[in-house]
């Protein structure tokens, strides 16, 4: 296994997950990642314009994304974007009509539900990245076969495996992703 390194991202997952946990999670998050808990005193919760929250006073970057009773928290050095979806039967083919572009509505049309929640997740972790949310600046997540995009002009998609019934995405600044890993930790 790669060692660790200050370029690395950490993905903390915590399953049966209660919503009234959800500070004291992050909290939890932050002490393993390696923040003291005097540096974590003294940091503030804040959001940018956009609403995307970041720690003022601490040099790192994070992303929550919860699905049912999962959570998850993407930590590292560099922006990114998380998103944990159960992949459930919903009326994607009315959804991926009214919110995807035509060639991630062709992908869908192929590929189903998952196909569906393929593109659903790479739009909610790319928005998550950029602060502007799922229907900041419009991308086609497509790449010229049709299928969906491992990347777009700055960022990489990695697909971290949760469970069958469950799609997780991560989204990291192409900057850091050809030297940075992802690691997965239920444990903290």
């Amino acid at each position: 296994m790669k060692k660790m390194t200050d370029n690395d991202f950490e993905l903390f997952i915590c399953r049966n997950e209660k919503k009234s946990e959800r500070r004291e999670l992050l909290k939890r998050v932050l002490l393993a990642y390696g923040i003291k808990k005097e540096e974590l005193s003294r940091a503030a919760l804040c959001r940018t314009d956009l609403g995307k929250p970041y720690f003022e006073g601490l040099e790192i970057y994070f992303n929550i994304s919860h699905s049912r009773d999962i959570w998850a928290c993407l930590i590292g050095p560099d922006c990114c974007g998380l998103d944990v979806q159960y992949v459930k039967p919903c009326n994607y083919e009315k959804i991926a009509r009214r919110f995807f572009s035509s060639s991630e509505n062709m992908y869908v049309k192929d590929a189903g539900l998952e196909g569906f929640f393929e593109i659903w997740t790479r739009r909610e972790a790319f928005g998550k990245y950029t602060g502007e949310g799922f229907f900041g600046e419009f991308r086609d997540f497509t790449d010229e076969k049709g299928e969906p995009a491992s990347s777009l002009d700055t960022v990489v998609f990695r697909e971290i495996e949760v469970d069958s019934d469950i799609k997780c995405i991560c989204c990291v600044s192409k900057n850091t992703a050809g030297h940075a890993g992802i690691k997965v930790r239920e444990d903290f």
